[in-house]
C-alpha cells in the first residue's frame, strides 16, 4: 500500500482516490468516538467536512499486516490542528 498517495488522496478530500484503497466491504472505525462507518460513509465524512485540508506524516510503523501512521493534519488557512493516529489492516 501506497501510505504517502492514501493521505495524499485524504488531505486533497479526493473520494474517487480513496475508494481506491479500500475493499467495497471494508468497515471504518473511529475508536474515540465509537463509530463505525461503511466505505460510503467513511468518505462522505471526509470528503464533507468543512475547511481545506494540508498534512505532514510524521511516522509510519509496518507491523505485520498493520501500517501504523501519525499524521499532523491542519487547515489551509491555520484555524484547526490535530493529529491523526491511524491503524490500516491491509489484506492482499
Amino acid at each position: 500500500m501506497d501510505i504517502d498517495a492514501y493521505w495524499k488522496s485524504c488531505l486533497q478530500q479526493d473520494a474517487e482516490k480513496m475508494r481506491k484503497f479500500f475493499h467495497e466491504d471494508a468497515c471504518i472505525y473511529w475508536h474515540n468516538t465509537n463509530e463505525k462507518f461503511t466505505v460510503d460513509e467513511f468518505l462522505q465524512a471526509n470528503c464533507e467536512y468543512p475547511l481545506t485540508w494540508d498534512g505532514e506524516i510524521l511516522r509510519v510503523e509496518y507491523i505485520n499486516d498493520t501500517i501504523l501512521t501519525v499524521v499532523h493534519v491542519f487547515s489551509t488557512d491555520q484555524s484547526v490542528s490535530c493529529h491523526a493516529v491511524s491503524f490500516l489492516k491491509v489484506y492482499n
